[in-house]
C-alpha cells in the first residue's frame, strides 16, 4: 500500500483499501490467537490421552500455528511497509 502511519491516522481520509487491510490484519491476529489456544488443548490432550498419535498431533498443531505467526508477519510487513 503506502506509507502507513498509525500515529498520524486520519480516519475521515482512509480508503477502502486501507480499511480492509486493518480489518483483515486484526482477523488475522485473532486467527492467531485461535492457533495458539489450539496448540495448547493439543498439548493438554495428549497429556490426558496417551495414543499412537500424540506426536503426529503435536507436530500438525505445531506446524498450524509456526504457519499461521508467518501469515501474520508477512501481512503486517505488507499493510504497514
Amino acid at each position: 500500500m503506502g506509507n502507513f502511519d498509525l500515529t498520524n491516522l486520519n480516519i475521515t481520509k482512509l480508503s477502502f483499501a486501507g480499511a480492509a487491510d486493518i480489518f483483515l490484519l486484526a482477523l488475522l491476529v485473532i486467527y492467531t490467537i485461535y492457533a495458539v489456544l489450539v496448540y495448547k488443548q493439543v498439548k493438554i490432550l495428549n497429556k490426558a490421552i496417551q495414543t499412537r498419535a500424540d506426536f503426529f498431533l503435536d507436530v500438525l498443531a505445531m506446524t498450524h500455528l509456526i504457519f499461521s505467526l508467518i501469515i501474520l508477519v508477512l501481512a503486517a510487513t505488507a499493510v504497514l511497509a
